[in-house]
């Protein structure tokens, strides 16, 4: 059964490390008109499903309630050209947030960006290093300071729908490649 199963998933794992290259995000044609500097990357994670465990407590930690299954998370980043440039699985289990998966790998020197460089990310990442995400609908909320409550909802200026919009378009790399992954890759059929 370990040869079986466990053998080829070595194997496609080695083919394909071969060909991610973390140093291609820096190709010099590696831009778009909505991000002409400074962005290299779009990163995303994705669920990768695994069988629920016998044990209950190991299943609480595996089971996503936003995809509603047991997973672990696959972390991956795509050029602006749309090749894959990182993955690490599992990058964590399914429980765990995008952002601490990120956080993890940039402090464990995983991932190592250059002082000047982002990447696109969607929500889950606000307020990572080196990510540009979109902002929340509740940006320009005024809150009561006694109350801690919101007290006037004001919508997103132009320029920050402007912005969401830009990464959007750019951040539909990423997902078509989440997209690839989860429904073709021998990797995880």
């Amino acid at each position: 059964s370990f040869r079986a199963r466990v053998y080829p998933l070595f194997k496609e794992l080695a083919r394909t490390m071969d060909i991610v290259k973390w140093s291609d995000r820096l190709h010099p044609l590696n831009h778009t008109a909505n991000f002409p500097y400074y962005v290299t990357s779009v990163v995303d994670t994705a669920p990768i499903a695994v069988s629920e465990s016998s044990s209950p407590e190991f299943s609480r930690l595996l089971y996503a309630p936003k995809y509603g299954m047991t997973c672990l998370k696959l972390e991956v980043t795509c050029s602006m050209m749309g090749h894959i440039v990182d993955f690490k699985f599992p990058a964590g289990l399914g429980t765990v947030n995008d952002n601490q998966i990120h956080n993890r790998r940039v402090a464990a020197g995983e991932k190592q960006y250059l002082p000047w460089e982002f990447s696109l990310g969607d929500g889950a990442y606000r307020q990572c290093p080196h990510i540009l995400a979109k902002y929340p609908a509740n940006t320009n909320y005024l809150y009561d300071p006694h109350t801690g409550k919101r007290d006037v909802e004001i919508p997103l200026h132009p320029f920050q729908q402007i912005h969401n919009e830009r990464l959007n378009h750019d951040r539909q790399r990423i997902e078509h490649i989440v997209g690839l992954i989860n429904k073709k890759h021998k990797l995880f059929q």
